[in-house]
């Protein structure tokens, strides 16, 4: 087919933990004969303070289309609402010169909402994946949501989300639930060793090994260097360990976390990298005791790796989660009760029984199949379904 006449469906990414999502799904539209990818990149891709993770995106083989740089040198929330409105206008720019036929946006991300936004008002379809679902520690919850009555396709990842879409008033015929895209990341990543990641981080692992990605949970009330103080003191009760952390994303106060994690972690010799990338960081919870914090990759990705999460405090509030997650709040005592927990025997033995409420790997070709077939002119004019109908 002559490359002019392939429906153009355009990826965006703002942040490495929504890339390593999309990444499967990037993946089967370059397969799919009939679709040219465009790549949009914005947010914490291009901030240095953030790692410059626009990098792994090229290092991956994919050309980045569009790139959008933000201005995220402030952790303020004043900052972030007037990045949002700035981001409204860049991304309509592009959009006007991309000119996809669908746009797909994962997540929950104040940017995805911003190009939701300029998608809407210029009448572009848009594919949302993980709707329906829950995190009431953040203003992530009603962004989700948000994002959902904007968009016109909708790919949910458990069937309990699907049901909230549509209770949403969303057309069910439209709403399709084919599990967590991610998941995919376990069949076409070659995970390293213990040996390998050794080498990779220059350091020999303790008999304890221990990741943190911890992020702000921005309609939290405790502030969250004070809840990282928690953590690394109950951390102490374990010798022979090796504590590895995943820096902040762009969030309220992200910056400010990284700079008590670069001098916090400096001091104590524990290891600490703005972006682990994709393979690396799924190597990291593979081989891992434990996953700690209040990342997504704890409630999605650990389950189907086999390793326990603690999930501190109410940012993934909510959340469907897999019996290999214990809950926790932010207080010292809580968090070193539920980290004995965890860490011993019985639970470890729990495990063997783990299902993951977020599905197999499969999801991305199924997605991507079911945009091909769909006509981005069928579903623009969206008409409000009474949920008494259909559940």
């Amino acid at each position: 087919m002559n490359n002019c006449n392939l429906k153009k469906i355009c990826v965006f990414t703002g942040t490495r933990a929504d890339y390593g999502l999309l990444k499967p799904v990037m993946i089967e539209i370059n397969k799919n004969l009939n679709l040219k990818l465009q790549l949009l990149v914005s947010g914490s891709h291009l901030s240095k303070e953030f790692g410059l993770t626009y990098k792994e995106i090229e290092n991956d083989g994919f050309i980045i289309d569009s790139k959008v740089d933000l201005d995220l040198s402030k952790d303020k929330k004043i900052n972030i609402a007037a990045n949002l409105g700035n981001a409204v206008k860049l991304y309509s720019e592009e959009l006007d010169r991309l000119k996809p036929e669908i746009v797909i946006i994962l997540g929950d991300r104040y940017e995805a909402l911003a190009l939701a936004q300029a998608c809407l008002i210029m009448n572009i379809a848009i594919a949302h994946i993980h709707g329906g679902e829950s995190s009431e520690g953040s203003i992530d919850e009603s962004i989700r949501h948000a994002i959902t009555k904007i968009s016109n396709i909708h790919f949910t990842c458990a069937d309990k989300y699907k049901k909230r879409v549509i209770q949403m008033g969303e057309n069910p015929n439209y709403v399709y639930n084919f599990g967590a895209p991610g998941l995919d990341n376990l069949n076409i990543i070659n995970l390293f060793t213990k040996d390998e990641i050794e080498e990779k981080l220059r350091v020999k692992l303790k008999e304890k090994v221990i990741l943190l990605s911890y992020h702000s949970a921005t309609l939290g009330d405790k502030n969250p260097i004070e809840v990282l103080r928690n953590i690394f003191r109950a951390f102490e009760m374990y010798d022979n360990k090796s504590i590895i952390v995943s820096k902040s994303n762009s969030d309220y106060m992200g910056i400010s976390i990284n700079k008590f994690l670069d001098k916090y972690c400096s001091e104590n010799n524990i290891i600490l990298r703005e972006s682990f990338g994709q393979q690396l960081y799924l190597s990291l919870i593979k081989i891992s005791d434990v996953l700690v914090g209040n990342s997504s990759s704890g409630i999605i990705e650990a389950p189907s790796l086999g390793t326990p999460s603690l999930n501190i405090g109410t940012r993934q509030k909510g959340r469907l989660k897999a019996n290999s997650i214990i809950d926790s709040s932010e207080e010292y005592e809580d968090i070193c009760n539920s980290l004995n927990k965890i860490l011993s025997f019985p639970f470890k033995e729990k495990l063997k029984n783990t299902l993951n409420p977020y599905g197999t790997p499969g999801a991305s070709k199924k997605i991507v199949e079911k945009i091909a077939s769909i006509n981005s002119r069928d579903v623009l004019i969206k008409s409000f379904n009474d949920v008494n109908q259909y559940l």
